[in-house]
């Protein structure tokens, strides 16, 4: 998931705002309903509100493995609102499908052992989302009983190759 932020500047507005979004297709490469779910275009900011927020959906399983994909939002012209700071009229989302080694994988590879992609794609499977090295810090127990998850469901489908060193987990 990818949080795009559209902020506006001035006094707070009593009542809700509208805007509208347009996919610069000439600037897109991502294709939605395949790499990206559908967005909402037509917005809303609500009252007294400075912020909205758009959520985009990445499909990473339609994502091919060595390439870059470009999302590429403008306001769209017939917009209500329109951006007072030119340079901020457009928004160009880069996402692509690597998932390199977290910084905090060594700090627990007693129990999860050699990185692999898949062990990392299946937590993310189960979480939601990936995890920052501040975040497992502070919640590591709580990612690993989600790992523990991750290594049963591999000790079961053991034709996907993936190993987890053989060790007791304090989960």
């Amino acid at each position: 998931m990818v949080s795009v932020i559209i902020e506006t500047i001035g006094e707070l507005h009593m009542e809700e705002r509208y805007y509208k979004l347009q996919i610069i297709d000439t600037a897109t490469t991502a294709i939605a309903n395949l790499h990206y779910d559908p967005l909402i275009l037509s917005r809303t900011i609500k009252p007294n509100a400075t912020h909205d927020t758009l959520k985009i959906k990445i499909n990473r399983r339609s994502l091919d493995d060595h390439s870059t994909y470009t999302l590429t939002l403008g306001i769209d012209p017939s917009s209500p609102l329109q951006p007072e700071i030119m340079e901020h009229k457009i928004a160009k989302i880069l996402f692509n499908n690597r998932l390199d080694i977290p910084s905090w994988w060594s700090s627990v590879a007693y129990w999860l052992g050699e990185y692999n992609i898949k062990k990392y794609q299946k937590f993310i499977e189960y979480y939601g989302n990936p995890v920052r090295k501040e975040q497992f810090e502070d919640r590591k127990y709580e990612y690993l009983r989600i790992f523990k998850r991750v290594k049963e469901y591999f000790d079961i489908h053991p034709e996907e190759g993936v190993i987890f060193p053989n060790v007791t987990w304090e989960v």
